[in-house]
């Protein structure tokens, strides 16, 4: 009788680690779709990158491309956008220990191309590594779709200036609350309005997360009640 419940035993105990593998696996799958929901809601994904690009270069460029197409009055920050790196359009080159690339990004869905210029190292550190840029209407796959870049006019310089919240933007919030017992995430970023203030999108995965995002600017070393707060709530998958 005792070899007989030995074996119930050992198959109780072997469909539990089965089971407990699956659920391990079906977890990390969630996870991971929700972290591919969660980049693609903060910026523009490549169809495809170049091999040698790294990955901080990847999420800058995807991050500064979402960060200028949000600032078009129909735009929507927590969609999805996808861009293209136009065939033949990149360029790579070497010089003491610094790569450097330039190519064209076409994004469709905003009837948009932008000229991309990046730079690194893994010797030399690098101010500046990634500058986007309006391209001449030769280079544009959309010439009539009017273009706004990093440094486009006097006045979007003389907004980041008198403005030096902007330039610590974007500030994203990824954290668990022990004591609310719940995930904290969202994500501000600015853009500037037609009356020249700033606009502060609080772009909200977990949810109830707009006053916490005001603390924050606070804690910051600056006042909520000067700017203009839109809240968007991507919460879906939490």
């Amino acid at each position: 009788m005792q070899i007989g419940g030995n074996k119930r035993k050992t198959k109780l105990l072997i469909v539990v680690s089965v089971a407990v593998s699956l659920a391990i696996i079906i977890m990390a799958i969630v996870l991971a779709v929700m972290k591919e929901h969660e980049d693609a809601a903060r910026q523009v994904m490549m169809e495809s990158y170049p091999a040698s690009m790294p990955e901080e270069i990847r999420r800058g460029l995807g991050e500064q491309l979402k960060n200028l197409l949000i600032q078009k009055e129909d735009a929507k920050p927590e969609e999805a956008i996808k861009g293209v790196i136009r065939n033949g359009s990149y360029e790579e080159s070497i010089d003491s220990d610094i790569t450097s690339v330039t190519f064209l990004v076409d994004i469709d869905s905003y009837k948009q191309t932008y000229a991309v210029a990046a730079s690194w190292s893994d010797k030399v550190e690098i101010s500046d590594a990634i500058t986007i840029t309006c391209p001449n209407k030769e280079q544009s796959k959309f010439p009539n779709s009017f273009c706004k870049s990093m440094f486009n006019t006097t006045r979007d310089v003389e907004n980041i200036r008198n403005n030096p919240l902007y330039s610590k933007l974007p500030v994203e919030v990824d954290e668990f609350d022990f004591a609310a017992r719940r995930a904290v995430h969202y994500e501000i970023r600015g853009k500037f309005n037609d009356d020249d203030r700033l606009v502060l999108m609080v772009v909200d995965y977990s949810g109830g997360q707009l006053e916490n995002a005001k603390n924050k600017i606070k804690e910051m070393g600056y006042e909520p009640s000067n700017y203009i707060f839109e809240y968007y709530d991507d919460s879906g998958g939490y």
